[in-house]
């Protein structure tokens, strides 16, 4: 239901908004339980309690810290603080490199141990933390809208190809720049080829030109 909400509220918007909208579509699949861990290392006065939360998380180490690498600066305010949480950061970044280096992954659970009670006990429950206060890493932001924009291209090349019986190869070379010309400027058109060939938010956005 969710991506048929979409893909409704995508075909009736003009190429001006179509980049707010496609660059927020992705972030509903993002765990709530991440958000909540991240809660409770920065605001509870327990850090063994943060650690056994950490280690429910669905999150390897390496994918936790770009979590907390980008949210310490916005809840830790105090300079000396947060001087303090990103050295204990660093620390567990030397445990992850060594556990990429010799592929020992019982390491993790020394980063673990300083990115759950480490920042927990720095952040000694001294700060609050509020809905706008917590964001998504910039670097899994980066690397997820390449993922999503290469896995749309191939989807929407196989699409165009089926459609319009020629290979995907051809459909990149010949048919896009025409769809694009068609989707753009025919309401009708794009209506269709969102129902016919069950495009998804990422292909729509494509055949607009916002990249």
């Amino acid at each position: 239901r969710g991506a048929v909400n979409d893909l409704q509220s995508v075909s009736l918007l003009g190429t001006e908004d179509m980049n707010d909208v496609s660059q927020s579509l992705g972030w509903r699949d993002v765990p709530a339980e991440v958000f909540f861990a991240l809660e409770d290392i920065f605001t509870s006065n327990n850090p063994v309690k943060s650690r056994a939360v950490l280690a429910s998380v669905d999150e390897t180490p390496d994918n936790f810290i770009k979590w907390l690498d980008d949210n310490i600066p916005r809840v830790i305010r105090d300079p000396a603080d947060r001087a303090r949480a990103i050295d204990i950061m660093a620390r567990a970044d030397v445990f992850l490199g060594r556990t990429k280096r010799r592929q020992y992954y019982g390491l993790w659970s020394y980063a673990s141990d300083l990115m759950s009670m480490g920042v927990s006990s720095v952040a000694a429950d001294k700060y609050k933390v509020y809905s706008d206060s917590l964001r998504f890493p910039e670097y899994l932001i980066a690397l997820s809208r390449t993922k999503a924009r290469r896995a749309a291209i191939l989807s929407l090349l196989e699409k165009l190809a089926q459609a319009t019986h020629t290979s995907p190869q051809t459909a990149r070379e010949s048919i896009i720049p025409y769809f694009r010309s068609l989707f753009s400027n025919d309401r009708e058109f794009a209506k269709e080829c969102i129902k016919n060939m069950d495009l998804q938010a990422g292909e729509v956005a494509l055949l607009l030109g916002v990249e």
